[in-house]
């Protein structure tokens, strides 16, 4: 990523800070208003937004980061007596969400199974021990399954893009190939004109100094002059088949 677009990805990862968390914070306002409960939800909301800055390069520290302070915050909210919004469990679900895209299958799994793991638990736990009215029900799971979704849309993505890198992959090599048959049609025909130049001009250069030796061998019936004449055209043809047999040879190369 070139220097210019630093600025716009940094304010995209704000972005997505502020909006994991922001529902929380709004929700929280209709949960509890206590000192303890904004305090615990405003420590987890800065530990979210910061660590989400870095999700796409350490997708599984910040999942299990957030995680695990979102847990620290629940049982210090639990034991004094104070109640977090239910919606706080959504940086948890776009960090998985990195984890899904950005992670290998196998490790992007087990964070699943762990992170569903330990939820279930702590539901299970509330469900024993907390007073009826902080148990939740059927809105606590709808939230708790956005987890799941996160992550099966971070896998969703991740395939996508391996889709679109093999098609570019597949798309460079068929160029690749193209160029390659070109280039080998291109010096079969430069084979091809060599050859059939060379049938062609070889054969009357030659035809011209056997012509040229024939009359030089007569010289003796010829003046001085057009001695001089017969020998030069013989010279001349020789020379033009050398030349022509090396140009030739340069035209089969393909150095031209």
């Amino acid at each position: 990523m070139t220097r210019q677009n630093e600025p716009a990805r940094r304010a995209g990862q704000a972005v997505v800070g502020a909006v994991s968390v922001a529902p929380a914070l709004l929700d929280q306002a209709t949960t509890d208003t206590s000192a303890a409960a904004w305090t615990a939800l405003g420590g987890y909301a800065v530990v979210a937004v910061a660590a989400l800055a870095v999700r796409r390069r350490w997708p599984l520290t910040v999942f299990c980061v957030i995680f695990a302070v979102l847990a620290g915050v629940e049982i210090a909210s639990a034991a004094g007596q104070a109640r977090l919004s239910s919606l706080s469990v959504l940086p948890p679900a776009f960090a998985l969400y990195a984890v899904g895209a950005h992670s290998p299958r196998r490790r992007s799994t087990a964070a699943l199974a762990i992170g569903g793991a330990v939820v279930a638990a702590g539901m299970l736990i509330n469900h024993a021990t907390a007073p009826q009215e902080w148990r939740g029900g059927s809105d606590v799971l709808a939230l708790v399954a956005v987890l799941p979704v996160a992550w099966a849309l971070g896998v969703a993505a991740r395939g996508h893009r391996a889709l679109l890198a093999a098609a570019e992959q597949r798309a460079e090599d068929a160029d690749r190939r193209t160029r390659l048959e070109a280039e080998q049609a291109a010096a079969a025909e430069r084979v091809r004109i060599a050859r059939d130049m060379h049938d062609v001009v070889a054969h009357s250069l030659t035809l011209l100094v056997v012509h040229a030796e024939t009359v030089r061998a007569r010289s003796d019936d010829l003046p001085p002059w057009a001695r001089e004449r017969v020998d030069a055209l013989a010279a001349a043809g020789r020379q033009a088949t050398g030349e022509m047999r090396d140009l030739l040879g340069v035209l089969r190369d393909g150095t031209v």
